[in-house]
């Protein structure tokens, strides 16, 4: 196994970053970027848990955007020769990738699906709230101040 090699920016406090080949680390803003969909959109996708893989708080792994984006190719029945194909189309600077439209549409519709699994599970647990409250006395209370 090959150790990885110490960078030269090397803190003096006694700690030491290293430099993994090919593990290029992207903030949340240049991973949309990367990805193709926009930065409101990444960050729904993160907080909702949906989206590709953090590496640590608001960092995500180039690999990991792009296992992520296979998935959304997989997902739709398309063949991942032409994940491949737009994958290899987007290695340009990041500050240069323009919006992908698939995969701001395949993120959005990730993006309902999950919102709709959350919303039904509080409507479920509202529901149960208003069963239970509906044969105590605090319903009573709760109706005549409504």
């Amino acid at each position: 196994m090959i150790e990885p090699t110490p960078t030269g920016d090397a803190q003096p406090t006694g700690t030491t970053v290293f430099a993994f080949p090919n593990r290029q680390v992207l903030s949340r803003h240049d991973a949309a970027r990367y990805l193709g969909v926009t930065p409101l959109c990444m960050r729904l996708l993160t907080t909702m848990r949906c989206g590709p893989e953090m590496f640590s708080p608001g960092r995500f792994r180039v690999d990991a955007l792009d296992h992520y984006r296979a998935g959304l190719f997989e997902r739709a029945g398309l063949s991942l020769s032409e994940a491949e194909r737009r994958r290899n189309g987007r290695k340009a600077s990041v500050e240069q990738l323009p919006p992908d439209p698939f995969v701001e549409m395949a993120a959005r519709q990730e993006l309902r699906e999950a919102i709709t699994f959350v919303a039904g599970r509080a409507a479920i647990g509202l529901g149960l709230a208003i069963i239970v409250l509906s044969h105590t006395p605090v319903w009573r209370l709760l109706r005549s101040a409504v």
